[in-house]
């Protein structure tokens, strides 16, 4: 059991190491979730919203809209994408206004209501 807790840690490190380096150059208007569990992108990405909202409420930034990359799932399981439903499903529960920029990422209106 310790072996594999210690496997599992390893790997979300890996895989979080990996996201920050897929993110080190995008700007402060993209967010790729790739390389997370479910779960994880899930987090990143409320994280994210929230301070897209922040930035808009507090500043004149003119920030209307961000991109979300969740990738299109080829290298899922059966090649099926378990994370870009999720990310549609979170944005629609929390009525978020998105749309399709391709079938692995969407541009999320941002709420700036004061």
């Amino acid at each position: 059991r310790e072996l594999n807790s210690h496997i599992k840690a390893s790997q979300k490190q890996s895989q979080m190491e990996l996201f920050l380096q897929a993110n080190k150059d995008n700007t402060n208007t993209k967010l790729d979730l790739h390389y997370l569990h479910t779960a994880d992108a899930i987090k990143q990405l409320q994280q994210f919203i929230s301070q897209r909202e922040s930035m808009a409420r507090t500043s004149s930034s003119g920030l209307k809209s961000v991109e979300v990359v969740t990738g299109k799932g080829t290298r899922s399981e059966n090649g099926k994408s378990r994370l870009r439903p999720a990310v549609q499903n979170w944005l629609e529960q929390k009525n978020y206004s998105y749309t399709e920029v391709n079938c692995g990422c969407f541009r999320v209106v941002i709420k700036s209501d004061k």
